[in-house]
């Protein structure tokens, strides 16, 4: 194993060597010295894998034994735990805030955000140029070829893919480029808000290129997804040169178990790439720590299907965290390992629970470099940790220091990986696009410390609703939304996908606001509540007292049928008389499916209506109906195709594109109305729990 310097050039930047203050006093050349050892340390934390000929086990002597471990890497796992626990009183936002103040490479966002303004700008971003920039990721043979194919799983939100883009303009302009990206759908209302990422900006505008696969999920740990993504590139001429994995699973309530949570996954990504990538391509691995037998396997498997492995914790990676990158160079080929192929499969949806590898058929010279490699990088995110905590409560910090500290890692990351402003027309969206749509649907979803996670699982139901009550905080709209039918054509287009029992995210709905809505109804639950939303007094006296004769009830929940929903307008509609008017109560506004076929009823009526009274949720008012044949044969075609799901343990899932809904002008209204009737359905919850 050695540590690959070689790779990068250090040299402080010339803003700072330059300086007459320093120059003509010996203390801030100290100050310098300082700093550029600090700088040269944060950018070469990385260590090379030394492939000294090893070789694959025998194909039918793997998963053949129980898991396994090492004691030197456990001590070394039970170390960092124990300083990672130390964290658990500490209030998540107030610690992350503390540590981007102190995180030396913060700078390198903001000046890349002021300078350069890169497209989709996340701390991925920054993590891809900065590796893109110090390793060949791209291999020499596309220079010649002048073709370059990638693949990035668990992509949301897409950060890879512009980062990669960025860089290939500025470096390698005349290289043409075609990617797909994988993540879990945002736009499968069945995926929990906890497990994906549901930021949609670019993947809203690029659908075309990503996979979702055959069951809508995006999930590639299901091994049909697998098989049919491997079907449609065997239908691609391209060679697959590149491929990224940035995938990683919740992990907060089981900090210390963070790579067996996740091995899985890992395993998976591996799998899959394996069976995409092309000889001497490159392979990107996001890991957290390898402790364990899986993770240890993996990784020696990896070493024999590559001619060179570099571990690389990249400076824009937050410091206090496990992450890591594998740099698998030069792929030896699916030819090489083709036996191995339909065993890794085997195990890809199932998971491992014996040992991928035996122990004794892994080299001890190869343990004896992971054991390095343990405690170099678990070295480094102690010393971090504590260091944090040191100064967590402190004031007399060195801000001069760190400031110029900060400031040399930017110019240094800025300066040696030659970065630039991309011109509008060489951005995949664009940044301006991206930045504008920019939603606080998006937000994460807890704010407490560990320790405080773990008390409130013991509280009681009355508890929790007490504090669910304060975290929505939301006008109710009670004016009218409303919009005139227009004569615009909208095509049925049908997405069919997993049935789901219940729904787990909406995107028309802030995440925040629909957790607090899945959190009440379980608590409604809980208590044994005999609820029913909109209420059935107040859903009596409204028909009653507005004398409507045509309308259709419904009932807010988080389970939905849609066949039913389908068949009871459908029902309604082929009764009704021009001129006629029909109100929907307790119409859900949370699936895509739901709002499709309102879309589609919009059409037919002169008018529609929408708006929120107490206790009744969406009162959504259908005026001057108008009767179109083209409306009835939609309705007949969905029902047709839900049947047909069915049949197959499926459900459809759209009618209309997300793209075209998401456009439309009634997009921000649905989320307004959303967003009120959960607002009213908790204050009707606390009402009946009071009775």
């Amino acid at each position: 194993m050695e540590n690959s310097d070689n790779h990068c050039d250090y040299q402080l930047p010339t803003s700072f060597k330059s300086s007459r203050q320093f120059r003509t006093r010996k203390k801030p050349d100290r100050f310098i010295e300082k700093i550029d050892i600090t700088v040269k340390k944060l950018f070469n934390k990385q260590i090379e894998i030394s492939n000294n000929n090893y070789e694959l086990p025998n194909p039918n002597d793997m998963f053949s034994e129980n898991t396994w471990s090492i004691d030197d890497l456990q001590k070394t796992k039970i170390k960092l735990n124990e300083i990672k626990n130390t964290l658990s009183d500490y209030n998540p936002a107030k610690w992350r805030n503390h540590t981007r103040k102190m995180n030396i490479a913060e700078h390198i966002r903001w000046r890349l955000k002021e300078d350069i303004n890169p497209e989709l700008f996340t701390q991925a971003w920054c993590k891809f140029y900065e590796i893109a920039s110090t390793f060949p990721l791209i291999p020499e043979e596309v220079n010649h070829t002048k073709q370059l194919k990638t693949i990035h799983l668990c992509e949301a939100p897409g950060a890879f893919v512009t980062s990669l883009n960025h860089w290939l303009k500025t470096n390698v302009p005349y290289i043409k480029w075609n990617w797909r990206a994988t993540t879990l759908n945002p736009y499968y209302e069945g995926n929990s808000l906890c497990s994906m990422i549901n930021d949609d900006r670019f993947i809203l505008h690029t659908l075309d290129c990503w996979y979702f696969g055959t069951d809508y999920t995006g999930d590639i740990m299901n091994i049909k997804n697998l098989d049919m993504l491997i079907d449609l590139e065997k239908d691609n001429s391209d060679k697959i040169m590149l491929i990224t994995a940035d995938g990683s699973v919740d992990c907060m309530d089981m900090p210390g178990e963070q790579e067996a949570i996740v091995s899985h996954l890992h395993f998976c990504e591996v799998v899959t790439a394996l069976h995409l990538l092309s000889t001497n391509g490159t392979l990107l691995l996001k890991i957290f720590t390898f402790f364990e037998c899986q993770t240890i396997s993996l990784m020696y498997f990896l070493t024999c299907c590559f001619k060179k492995i570099i571990i690389k914790k990249p400076a824009t990676s937050k410091p206090g965290n496990s992450e890591i990158y594998l740099i698998c160079l030069s792929f030896r080929g699916r030819e090489e390992i083709k036996s191995y192929l339909n065993i890794l499969k085997k195990y890809h949806e199932t998971g491992i629970t014996s040992a991928m590898i035996r122990k004794n058929d892994i080299p001890h010279s190869f343990i004896e470099q992971i054991i390095e490699c343990a405690n170099y990088f678990k070295s480094f995110q102690c010393e971090e940790i504590l260091n944090n905590m040191k100064l967590f409560e402190t004031t007399n910090n060195n801000d001069f220091y760190l400031k110029r500290l900060k400031s040399a890692v930017a110019n240094y990351y800025i300066e040696n990986f030659k970065l630039r402003k991309l011109p509008h027309d060489m951005e995949i969206v664009g940044a301006k696009i991206l930045n504008q749509s920019y939603s606080t649907l998006y937000n994460k979803l807890s704010h407490d410390s560990y320790n405080e996670r773990q008390k409130k699982i013991n509280m009681t139901a009355l508890e929790r609703f007490s504090i669910l009550q304060q975290k929505v905080e939301v006008s109710i709209v009670y004016d009218n939304y409303s919009f005139q039918f227009t004569n615009k054509y909208v095509k049925l287009q049908l997405s069919v996908g997993r049935s789901y029992l219940k729904i787990k995210n909406s995107k028309f709905c802030e995440s925040k606001i629909f957790n607090c809505y899945d959190s009440a109804i379980e608590i409604a639950n809980s208590l044994k509540l005999d609820w029913f939303y909109p209420d059935k007094n107040s859903t009596t006296m409204f028909i009653t007292n507005n004398r409507i004769p045509n309308y259709l009830l419904f009932q807010y929940n988080l389970v939905f049928d849609n066949y039913d929903t389908v068949k009871k307008i459908y029902d309604m509609i082929v009764r009704l008389e021009d001129h006629q008017t029909l109100v929907l109560i307790g119409y859900s506004l949370l699936t895509q499916f739901n709002v499709g076929i309102l879309y589609f009823l919009s059409r037919t009526f002169k008018n529609v209506t929408m708006h929120v009274l107490d206790d009744l949720g969406c009162i959504i008012t259908l005026e001057n109906y108008c009767t179109q044949n083209s409306i009835i044969k939609n309705l007949e075609d969905i029902l047709e195709a839900l049947n047909i799901a069915k049949n197959n343990d499926q459900d459809i899932i759209s009618v209309i594109p997300i793209t075209t809904l998401c456009a439309d002008e009634i997009y921000q209204m649905v989320i307004d109305i959303n967003h009120s009737i959960i607002k009213d359905f908790i204050m009707y919850i606390g009402r009946s729990i009071l009775e």
